[in-house]
């Protein structure tokens, strides 16, 4: 099995990472404290920002209160009416610029006309169709058919439909026959539209009046022309002039305005504040910064901060136990490597200040219970063993090969034992593993050098750090 296969078979034992995260407790814990502060300053600018933004907002509109009830009943009633025309204003501004139908040119507008036949002993049924046609979602299909973009209004969209009631005799109002007309803007494509109609009138619509009136429906006729709409031209020109004299009269009117009125009028047309809802009303309506609470340091934020410290530190750790190509677990070359693992040692050198502390705590009995503080004695102990075991085995005492050294814990690795070719015929193999250090790769190397030269591989010391 190669390298590769090896390193797919690794698994991640959560418990390990877990351990590992409480062993590393101080940069979990400084991790941990630097998501808190940062999300808890983080939320404290937003409330604060929120909070200055609220204060300043209310201070505008005690402004605008203050001033409004400085003025006169009739300078209040020329506000509202300056309000009244600017609406208006604005109303038709936006028809002139949104509207699909003035936008048109009015000399080459393509026009698709359906004609439609009603068969039933009941007169007047197509009015019941020509009302179905402002259906919301008839118009936001035949909006989609036609290209028209999502922000379009619906109403420019039945602007271009119209409905021609065809009588058959002189007394009848709606009679059974009518001609859907539909202007087509440059993105509309015919067949996409014709479909939309048909799909709606002759399935939709007479669905549901065929559950009152039994009928049938067909469509006779449909035609594609290009028309001359000389009322596109008419309709913008008479726009055009209905808001230059609104323009006008709004000038007129605000230009008499006291400052004090120009204020008020500003504030309402600005939607900064609500006194516009009635502005007979002498109540107050701004926002008291006495009712406003100011931001404060969160708890809730700061153990969230925490949680996600330990989240995020826990994810580091995955990540770099997925990315890490060193040998960290002895059951993997166990289980995985059918190397037997002879002695397995703890090469801890430095016993720091917080060791100490925890030298007394369960967890360090837990883990480190049959750890000697003699590191030499133990070393040599553990040769002892090792050359035991092999010869229990069978093998020679003298002619097996440690591949690795245990004086040197932190620098040597088996990569060392690759290079100088210390491996030779027919020896068996004790290998020394560094957790952390020796690498997958090295250790499948040596495998493989073992092989070639019928070296049998008796077991492995692990060493952890």
């Amino acid at each position: 099995m190669n390298s590769k296969n090896r390193m797919e078979e690794r698994e991640i034992n959560l418990l390990n990472i877990l351990w590992n995260m409480a062993e590393q407790w101080k940069p979990l814990l400084l991790v941990a404290l630097l998501c808190a502060f940062f999300l808890t300053s983080v939320m404290y600018m937003k409330d604060l920002k929120s909070y200055q933004s609220a204060v300043a907002v209310g201070n505008e509109e005690r402004k605008v209160d203050d001033i409004r009830k400085e003025l006169t009943e009739e300078e209040l009633s020329d506000v509202e009416y300056a309000v009244s025309i600017n609406e208006n204003l604005i109303e038709k501004q936006d028809y002139l610029k949104d509207s699909i139908w003035l936008n048109l040119d009015a000399n080459d507008v393509s026009v698709i006309r359906s004609q439609y036949y009603i068969s039933s002993d009941f007169d007047g049924l197509s009015c019941l169709y020509d009302t179905s046609l402002s259906n919301p979602v008839f118009l936001q299909n035949l909006k989609d058919a036609m290209g028209i973009t999502s922000d379009v209004d619906e109403k420019y969209v039945q602007e271009l439909i119209s409905t021609n009631l065809l009588s058959e005799s002189n007394d009848s109002i709606c009679e059974n026959a009518f001609i859907v007309t539909i202007i087509l803007p440059k993105t509309a494509k015919v067949d996409s539209i014709s479909s939309v109609l048909d799909s709606y009138i002759l399935e939709e619509v007479h669905g549901k009046v065929g559950k009152t009136v039994e009928h049938t429906i067909v469509k006779v006729d449909e035609i594609e022309t290009t028309d001359i709409i000389s009322d596109i031209v008419d309709t913008r020109v008479e726009l055009t002039n209905t808001i230059a004299s609104i323009e006008a009269t709004l000038t007129a009117s605000t230009s008499a305005f006291s400052e004090n009125q120009n204020i008020v009028y500003q504030a309402l047309i600005d939607k900064k504040d609500d006194v516009g809802a009635k502005l007979n009303e002498k109540e107050d309506v701004g926002v008291s910064k006495d009712t406003l609470l100011p931001p404060s340091v969160s708890a809730k934020y700061f153990a969230i901060g925490l949680l996600l410290g330990v989240i995020l530190y826990g994810v580091i750790l995955i990540l770099m136990e997925v990315t890490n190509t060193t040998i960290t677990d002895a059951k993997v070359v166990q289980d995985v490597y059918g190397v037997r693992i002879i002695e397995n040692i703890h090469a801890r050198k430095n016993i720091k200040a917080i060791d100490r502390f925890m030298h007394s705590s369960i967890i360090y009995r837990l883990r480190y219970k049959n750890e000697s503080k003699d590191y030499d004695g133990r070393i040599e102990s553990v040769k002892k063993d090792v050359t035991e075991y092999v010869a229990h085995k069978g093998y020679s005492n003298e002619s097996y090969l440690m591949v690795g050294d245990l004086k040197d814990i932190s620098e040597t690795n088996l990569a060392k034992t690759i290079v100088t070719n210390d491996v030779k015929e027919s020896n068996p193999i004790v290998f020394v593993i560094y957790s952390g250090i020796s690498k997958y790769e090295e250790f499948q190397n040596m495998l493989v050098k073992a092989s070639d030269f019928d070296c049998p591989v008796v077991g492995a010391i692990f060493v952890e750090e």
